[in-house]
This record gives structure tokens, sequence and C-alpha cells, in this order.
């Protein structure tokens, strides 16, 4: 049976020696917290058909409430897509969007991390099972949280993994 050759990824800052070994994105069930919130909203914006029924005061105010939450799915979509970590052979990198004017990018080279933990809390986390993984390097700081990644436990074993492949000196 023939293999199959992986699409090659790169990204900017990349080292010509460097080659990656993982990529996690947030698990997209991270994204029910503004399902429920445009419900509501929606919920509340059909409330003056009720009381006025289809008049030009609610209908505007059903306008409002879906392009608020047009908006708001938007800056979170927008969010949850460009927020994603790489595992290369010689660091981790995290790109943290947190809103569509800010981004954090994060960097880890493999050679100093001293410990990585992974935390699952919460219902959802424990059901679709993500989490964060935590990484520390000298002296207990937290350097990095990938965090809501889907299954982190294997994430943090393929982050030891790829560190033990690393020739350190003696």
């Amino acid at each position: 049976m023939e293999e199959k050759e992986e699409p090659k990824f790169n990204f900017e800052g990349q080292r010509d020696d460097e080659e990656i070994v993982a990529i996690w994105r947030q698990h997209p069930w991270v994204m029910a917290k503004i399902g429920f919130i445009v419900v509501v909203i929606l919920f509340v914006a059909c409330i003056p058909l009720i009381w006025l029924g289809w008049s030009t005061f609610a209908i505007y105010f059903i306008v409002a409430g879906c392009l608020i939450s047009a908006v708001l799915i938007s800056m979170v979509l927008y969010s949850w897509w460009n927020t994603f970590y790489i595992l290369s052979n010689q660091r981790i990198l995290g790109f943290d969007q947190g809103s569509p004017l800010a981004r954090k990018v994060y960097e880890v080279p493999l050679e100093n991390i001293q410990n990585i933990t992974h935390i699952q809390k919460g219902m959802g986390a424990m059901t679709f099972g993500y989490g964060t993984v935590q990484i520390r390097t000298a002296g207990g700081k937290t350097a990095m949280r990938i965090k809501n990644v889907e299954h982190p436990l294997e994430a943090q074993q393929k982050i030891t993994d790829t560190g033990r492949g690393l020739s350190r000196p003696k």
C-alpha cells in the first residue's frame, strides 16, 4: 500500500531546519457559550412581537438582535480560527487571537520545558474531551497554556516525546 505524503504547512518565522510535528486548535465546543448568548439575544429581540405585533419598532428590534448576533458570532469565529498552536521539532508556538484587534504570540523552546500538565475542568471539557495543556519552564513559571485543545493527554505526550528527541548536552 502506498503512503500518501502529508501536505506541507509553513508559517511565518519558520526556520530552515524546523519541521512541524503537530498543529492544534481549540475544540469547537468552546464556542457553545456564544451560541447560548445568541439564542438569548434573539429571544429577547422577539419579545416586542408579543406585545406590539408586526410593528415597525418590533421589526427594528429583531433586525438589531440579528445584527448584534451576527457581529458576536463573527468575532468568536475569527478568534477561534486564528488561535492555534504549533509544535515543531525545536519549539512550541502559540498564536492567541483574543479579539480581532489583539493577538499574542508565545514561543517556548523545547529544551527549556521543565514540566507539562494537562487540565480538564468542567462538565463540557470532561464530556467532550478537551482541556488545557500547561507548559512550565525553569522555576515553575507557566510559559504557555494551550487552551481548550482536544485530547489534552495526547497533546501532552506528543510534546514530551518530541522534547525527548532533542540531543541535550550532558
